[in-house]
């Protein structure tokens, strides 16, 4: 396969892990950016995923300075677990070895 081929199988299989298990929902494709909804724990993050495979969140920022109620601590670490849990599935199908036609 070629390297071209490969990345589109990794964002292929990527963006299906997070349709398929994370449930994400409208998807809305921004050329190299694909935005989406997940629900998690309770809450509901806006996520956006790169055609290199490199997933965020907006709502995982830290929290600088106090004033920050229980519930948007809970909210923002929320959305930092799905961060760190989903890059770590991210991370298992991009390092996969590719199998090359004979």
């Amino acid at each position: 396969m070629t390297k071209t081929a490969i990345r589109k199988e990794n964002f292929r299989n990527v963006k299906n892990l997070l349709i398929d298990k994370y449930n994400a929902y409208s998807i809305d494709n921004e050329g190299n950016y694909f935005h989406m909804f997940i629900d998690y724990k309770g809450h509901t993050f806006q996520c956006e995923l790169t055609r290199d495979c490199q997933f965020g969140s907006w709502d995982a920022v830290k929290l600088g300075g106090d004033g920050w109620s229980d519930e948007e601590r809970a909210f923002q670490a929320a959305a930092a677990e799905l961060e760190e849990v989903v890059e770590k599935e991210i991370e298992e199908i991009t390092t996969k070895e590719v199998a090359c036609p004979e």
